[in-house]
C-alpha cells in the first residue's frame, strides 16, 4: 500500500470513522513496514492530548494541532484537484514530523545518534553531556529524565512485544501504561529492571562497581544472575556488580532529587563526591589519595556555582581546595 493511500486511512482513524475490513488489513500491514509507519499509526489511533505534554514541548504542541486541523481541512475540501495538493503536501509534513516522534522528543541539551544494527533495526542514541540534565519523549509517551554523562538507547522495534531501553549513566522514568500490558525494561551493566508503567530512578554509571535502583511509585522488579526482587515504593536496591550482592535499602527519594538540582549525601566518601561533582559541573577537580576516604554530609545544589559547591564541601570536611589553570585539586 502507498504512502497516500494509508494516509487516507490515518486520516479516518483520526476523525473517528469507521474503516472497512479491507481498509484494517492495508493499514495493519502497512504499520509492520517500518518504525515511522508504527510512530504515524501510534499517532492517530492514540490522540495524545495536548494538554498532556509538557510545556517545554509548545513547538510539539503547535505542529499537533496544526496536522489534526489540516487533516479535517483536506477531507472536507470539495475540490478534488485541491485537495489532491492539500494531501500531498500535508502528507509530506506528516512524514516529516513522524521522524521527530519516531526518534521521541528531546531537549536541546542531548545528543541524537542514530546506527543501524542491521538491514530492519535502527539503534536511537541520546547522550547527555556533562554539566546538563536532559528531558526525552519515547515513542510510548513514556518520559525520562537523563542526568549529566549518562547515555540512553533503544530500538525501532521499541514498541513491540516489550519495550526496552538500555542505560548507561542515571536517568528517571516516568513509564506509561500500555493498553496491551507491554513490559517496559531498563537494561543495564548486566541487569535487568521491568516494569509496566510506574515512576523510578537508576544510577548505572559504568565506572561504578554498582546498579542502584529506587522506586517512587508503583512496581518494579530488578533482576540480575538469575535472581529477582520487587521493590516498594520508597525502596532502594544497590546491586553490587564485584561481588553480585544486592541491598534493599529504606529511602526517603533524596536520591532522586537530581530532578531538580538538588543532591543530598550522607556519609559518602570525597571520592564519590567529587566524581559526582565533575559530572554536574563538567568540572575537572582531583582529590588526592589521602583525602578521598574522607566521609561529607550535607547538600549540593548545581544551580549554585561550582566554587560554592566547593566550599560547602571544604567547610564540612577540613579540607581545601586550589585552583591551577583548568584544574582543582583538593586535599586536607
Amino acid at each position: 500500500m502507498k504512502n497516500n493511500q494509508a494516509f487516507d486511512i490515518l486520516s479516518k482513524i483520526i476523525k473517528d470513522t469507521t474503516l472497512s475490513k479491507e481498509e484494517q488489513v492495508l493499514i495493519e500491514e502497512w504499520r509492520k513496514k517500518s518504525h515511522t509507519n508504527q510512530q504515524m499509526y501510534l499517532f492517530a489511533t492514540t490522540q495524545v492530548s495536548v494538554d498532556s505534554l509538557p510545556e517545554n514541548m509548545i513547538e510539539y504542541k503547535a505542529i499537533y494541532e496544526r496536522i489534526k486541523h489540516n487533516i479535517s481541512q483536506s477531507e472536507s475540501h470539495p475540490e478534488k484537484s485541491t485537495t489532491e495538493i492539500h494531501r500531498i503536501s500535508l502528507l509530506s509534513k506528516m512524514w516529516k514530523y513522524a521522524a521527530v516522534f519516531a526518534l521521541g522528543i528531546v531537549s536541546t541539551m542531548a545528543v541524537m545518534h542514530l546506527t543501524s544494527s542491521d538491514s530492519s533495526s535502527t539503534l536511537s542514541e541520546i547522550t547527555v553531556p556533562k554539566g546538563s540534565i536532559s528531558e526525552v519523549m519515547l515513542p510510548d509517551s513514556s518520559v525520562v529524565i537523563i542526568n549529566s554523562n549518562s547515555k540512553l538507547s533503544y530500538s525501532s522495534d521499541f514498541l513491540s512485544e516489550k519495550r526496552v531501553v538500555n542505560l548507561d549513566g542515571e536517568a528517571f522514568f516516568k513509564v506509561k501504561k500500555q493498553m496491551n500490558g507491554n513490559e517496559f525494561a531498563v537494561r543495564s551493566k548486566g541487569t535487568q529492571i521491568v516494569v509496566k508503567g510506574t515512576e523510578f530512578n537508576v544510577r548505572a554509571y559504568q565506572d561504578n562497581s554498582t546498579v542502584e535502583a529506587t522506586l517512587v511509585k508503583g512496581a518494579i522488579v530488578f533482576c540480575a544472575d538469575k535472581k529477582s526482587i520487587s521493590l516498594k515504593p520508597e525502596q532502594r536496591l544497590v546491586y553490587n556488580t564485584a561481588n553480585k550482592e544486592m541491598v534493599v535499602q529504606k529511602t526517603n527519594l533524596e536520591d532522586t532529587e537530581w530532578r531538580n538540582g538538588r543532591y543530598t549525601f550522607k556519609d559518602i566518601s570525597l571520592k564519590e563526591v567529587i566524581e559526582i561533582l565533575n559530572r554536574i559541573y563538567n568540572a575537572n577537580v582531583v582529590i588526592n589519595e589521602a583525602s578521598q576516604n574522607i566521609v561529607f554530609s550535607g547538600c549540593i545544589d548545581r544551580t549554585n556555582s561550582l566554587k560554592h559547591s566547593l566550599d560547602v564541601i571544604t567547610l564540612a570536611t577540613g579540607t581545601h581546595f586550589q585552583t591551577i589553570n583548568d584544574t582543582i585539586y583538593l586535599k586536607k
